[in-house]
């Protein structure tokens, strides 16, 4: 039984079929906001970051919202697995004695990236050799600023409902902003046009740029005022860029992206919209590695983690759930390692196309 799914666009599969798998093929990496659901990824983003890719010769963006921020700021480290390890570690076991306020899941939140960071994170993360990280955050507009819920709640249910009649009605409420690496500037352009501000990633501002880009909305407080940036609260890049779409037309190589489902879902809103998918075009260099159906129904509760958890167990029990998924995800790691080893991915793709409109 295959644990991997390997989705492949059709530029991709040319690629593959010619030449295999090859780490100098990856030009872009992306991952998807989801929470809890990455711990199912640790164990690969090891493999790839601590192994198979340490020797890349060219540049290679990394870019993604929300917990994806999290992760690919670990794989920017010096040593990607033991940051992980660590981002792992301390996600695992945040701990609440009783239903938490914003303010103290921030807190909590401050202290896991600090720790995945260590000492020397950021200055790795701005110096690393060819790996350039960009993270996305939104700048929340009006009433979308204030932590306060009373104000808040509505206006989410507002640009929700705003959602369904178009993506674009977004940029009435929500701004996007991409802090980039400082070696390069972030070229793409995303599909649903949002107005977007880049914003040069520094020393200064790479702590809160990382946090903006996992506030979720009531669940914890907006990021104010990140420096080099405008003015104003910022939350959780999900929220725009939920599982990201961009137009990879122009580039060259193989975009990469480890995912933890079959669906590309592009905002946070379009969550439940089936409608809502990503552009066939924007499909055809990329690479979509996922966990297959049969793998997910042995887990814990036939489910991957999600932030229901909290409130569905006790804390010791999430814990453990927590810990027997991310361990998990090994085999979804040694069945990647065994693929590009062995060179059979080419014989394992699946059209890519399949999950877009």
């Amino acid at each position: 039984m295959s644990m991997l799914q390997w989705y492949a666009g059709k530029t991709t599969r040319q690629i593959i079929e010619k030449e295999g798998l090859q780490p100098n093929h990856i030009r872009w990496i992306i991952g998807a906001a989801g929470g809890p659901k990455w711990l199912l990824l640790s164990k690969l983003d090891q493999a790839l970051f601590g192994e198979w890719l340490k020797d890349v010769q060219h540049p290679v963006h990394l870019t993604g919202g929300s917990i994806a921020s999290w992760r690919l700021a670990a794989a920017c480290q010096k040593d990607p697995a033991a940051a992980t390890r660590r981002l792992q570690q301390h996600y695992i076991h945040q701990y609440y004695d009783e239903k938490p306020s914003p303010a103290k899941v921030s807190q909590v939140s401050r202290g896991i990236v600090e720790k995945m960071l260590g000492e020397n994170g950021t200055e790795e993360l701005l110096s690393h050799p060819f790996f350039r990280h960009n993270v996305i955050s939104v700048r929340s507009r009006h009433l979308l600023g204030t932590d306060k819920k009373p104000f808040l709640a509505p206006m989410l249910g507002v640009a929700a409902s705003a959602n369904v009649l178009h993506p674009l009605t977004m940029s009435a409420f929500f701004e996007r902003f991409i802090f980039h690496h400082p070696d390069s500037d972030f070229p793409l352009k995303f599909a649903n046009r949002i107005p977007t501000r880049k914003i040069p990633l520094t020393k200064e501002n790479v702590l809160k740029a990382l946090l903006s880009s996992g506030s979720i909305p009531l669940v914890l407080k907006g990021v104010r005022d990140i420096p080099g940036a405008s003015k104003g609260t910022y939350h959780d890049g999900g929220i725009t860029d939920y599982h990201m779409e961009c137009d990879f037309e122009t580039e060259d190589g193989i975009v990469l992206y480890p995912h933890f489902m079959e669906r590309i879902i592009p905002g946070w809103f379009d969550k439940f919209l089936p409608c809502r998918k990503p552009r066939k075009e924007n499909l055809h260099n990329m690479l979509l590695l996922a966990p297959s159906p049969e793998f997910v129904a042995k887990l814990p509760n036939q489910k991957i983690t999600d932030r229901d958890d909290f409130y569905a167990y006790e804390q010791d029990e999430r814990i453990r759930i927590w810990e027997d998924v991310a361990a998990a995800g090994q085999a979804l790691a040694d069945e990647f390692v065994d693929s590009v080893t062995k060179q059979n991915v080419a014989e394992n793709l699946k059209p890519l196309e399949d999950l877009g409109r």
